[in-house]
């Protein structure tokens, strides 16, 4: 299993282009959550990348996000009335009412993957048939998807590869 530490995946992440579309303050206020990600998600770390499995990492990551200080961190760092919100109630609910549907989107997922991958390729515009890899391809950058393909790719190197992966949800 590839070793996993703090600086690398904040490495990774701010090098990310997904991640790079975010707000500094957004930056800022996920920051220990990335850096902690492979301990929220470390009996993840050593499975081989599958829909199924980015889906649980994702879902461990999203309910500790939800657990946590989250919340108040926006509350008191975000500007709300920029978001078009009245107050930094009204945004830390609409945030809390997003991670909520993150998570039971992975855990549909988990409970029915099949039925839940013809909605995903439905919503990608994919054959309805379309296999986890025609979505994958999709996500992953090549050289990533290439140890995928390959079937080489865990968790733990997606994270120190391609770690937007798991804290943005694609699906």
């Amino acid at each position: 299993m590839t070793i996993v530490a703090s600086q690398d995946v904040w490495k990774a992440t701010i090098a990310d282009p997904d991640f790079q579309k975010y707000s500094p303050l957004v930056k800022r206020v996920m920051k220990p959550f990335i850096e902690t990600l492979h301990q929220t998600i470390w009996n993840y770390l050593p499975e081989k990348v599958t829909l199924t499995t980015l889906m649980g990492a994702q879902e461990v990551f999203f309910e500790n996000l939800f657990a946590s200080d989250l919340m108040f961190n926006v509350s008191k760092n975000f500007p709300y009335w920029v978001f078009g919100f009245e107050n930094a109630m009204e945004l830390s609910l609409e945030i809390e009412d997003m991670l909520l549907k993150v998570i039971a989107n992975c855990q549909r997922y988990l409970r029915n993957p099949e039925r839940e991958l013809k909605k995903i390729n439905k919503k990608r515009n994919l054959k309805p048939n379309s296999a986890e890899e025609d979505l994958l391809k999709f996500v992953l950058n090549p050289d990533v998807f290439k140890l995928y393909k390959e079937g080489n790719l865990t968790v733990s190197q997606l994270l120190i590869m391609q770690p937007c992966v798991i804290i943005h949800h694609y699906w």
